[in-house]
């Protein structure tokens, strides 16, 4: 009987032994699969700060290419009515003087 007893001792020892590692490897997963999630929300967030700056830049340069448009458009259009002047008054004169 005590032999028997001793063995189921021994048995719940080693039991209890398998069930401590097997708890001390899990916590080291949980802590890897901790740091891993850390490391790659910290990588999302810097990517999307450097998205949102990008965005920021692209839009200045948009509305610094709009307003370029806006200033430049009316000089371009004169340039190009004083060039459509030239040519029909050149055209004029050229069929005046033949």
């Amino acid at each position: 009987m005590k032999k028997r007893m001793d063995q189921e001792q021994e048995e719940f020892r080693m039991e209890i032994r398998r069930l401590e590692s097997t708890t001390e490897e899990l916590h080291g997963q949980l802590d890897r699969s901790a740091e891993e999630h850390r490391a790659m929300v910290e990588d999302y967030c810097q990517k999307i700060d450097a998205l949102e700056k990008q965005l920021k830049s692209d839009k200045q340069f948009i509305e610094v290419c709009h307003m370029s448009v806006i200033v430049n458009l009316p000089l371009f259009l004169y340039a190009s009515l004083d060039y459509v002047s030239s040519l029909i008054l050149l055209i004029l004169h050229i069929s005046f003087v033949q």
